[in-house]
């Protein structure tokens, strides 16, 4: 993760949550399973299991994630992403 200004976003003593909505407004599809792979060098993974992507409507969705200060509960928050659910492919 970095900030606004390209600088490392470091995750130590930071809550991270992830979540993809239907719409900026819409209901939630799913929580997002974050980990953190590196807290000194903002590196993190998102994933999601086959059982939570299953009922995804196809077409677009918004996405963002929420880095919450474990001290004073300072909120930091990426900015919105769209993704496109597209119907599964390998059978």
């Amino acid at each position: 993760m970095k900030d606004s200004d390209g600088t490392i976003f470091v995750t130590t003593g930071h809550a991270i949550t992830c979540e993809i909505r239907a719409d900026i407004d819409g209901s939630k599809l799913s929580d997002v399973t974050v980990t953190i792979d590196s807290a000194a060098n903002g590196q993190i993974t998102l994933s999601l299991t086959d059982v939570q992507t299953e009922p995804f409507p196809r077409g677009k969705a918004v996405m963002d994630i929420l880095a919450t200060a474990d001290s004073g509960g300072i909120k930091y928050r990426s900015t919105s992403k769209e993704i496109i659910i597209i119907g599964g492919v390998t059978r």
